[in-house]
């Protein structure tokens, strides 16, 4: 059961039919935001200092992001694949972002 949402499932971009978007640039925009935010690797940064799953539009705004040019992208790859599993985003994620461990 992924704990990312209240019902225990994650975001499924194939069923953003039942939303309702002012234009194609939020779309493309939730598009970009879901990868990252669906990615281990931002959903490990964000328990780690957030300590609960439970996510406000504050602490979303606290989270560093990477350069506009670098989610768009990483949207655009995933768009072009039309392949929106956690796998899948966590293959193309990882390939901009290289861990730092620190001692």
């Amino acid at each position: 059961m992924d704990p990312s949402t209240s019902s225990g499932q994650a975001f499924d971009i194939h069923h953003c039919s039942e939303v309702s978007f002012s234009n194609v640039n939020n779309f493309y925009l939730l598009i970009l935001l879901c990868a990252l935010l669906n990615s281990n690797l931002f959903d490990t940064y964000f328990r780690i200092f957030n300590g609960n799953v439970n996510v406000s539009a504050t602490e979303l705004r606290e989270i560093p992001l990477p350069p506009l040019e670098t989610i768009q992208e990483i949207g655009d790859r995933l768009i072009l694949l039309d392949d929106f599993r956690v796998e899948s985003t966590n293959l193309i994620v990882n390939e901009y972002f290289e861990p730092q461990y620190i001692l």
